[in-house]
């Protein structure tokens, strides 16, 4: 769990959002994506970086409309741990809704949007062990 110490740590420092998507949650997403590893580069689906940050979600994210990420490309965001998990911020604003039915915002809703994008986060039936992973996670990060 190291890898997701140092990505707690950066986190730390990130602003406060419209939407609260937790340090815990975002290190969570982290875990259960790739382990946390900081240094994983394009996968299969385009996917980059420790949060598996895709181009589309990237551009939906609008991370380039903040004045310190403005240089941002999608390559260089997705491998940098802060640019990452501002971008996951970003894109939660834009696209939070409740996934699962209970009427709130939670952590799960997060991961959920995370993996399967806001129109299909109902779903949870994973086979890659992602949602094993995060749910894993939450249960000893319990302020996820």
């Amino acid at each position: 769990m190291e890898p997701y110490r140092t990505v707690l740590a950066v986190l730390a420092v990130l602003p406060a959002a419209a939407v609260d998507v937790t340090p815990e949650c975002i290190g969570c997403i982290c875990v259960a994506t790739s382990g946390c590893n900081l240094s994983p580069g394009l996968n299969a689906s385009g996917a980059l970086g420790p949060f598996g940050i895709t181009l589309p979600y990237f551009e939906d994210a609008r991370i380039g409309d903040e004045p310190d990420f403005s240089d941002e490309t999608h390559e260089s965001c997705a491998g940098d741990p802060f640019c990452a998990a501002l971008t996951i911020r970003k894109y939660m604003e834009r696209n939070a809704r409740d996934c699962d039915g209970d009427d709130r915002l939670t952590c799960a809703d997060f991961a959920r949007i995370h993996r399967y994008g806001a129109p299909d986060c109902s779903l949870t039936a994973d086979t890659s062990g992602y949602w094993r992973r995060f749910q894993d996670c939450v249960q000893i990060y319990t302020s996820a």
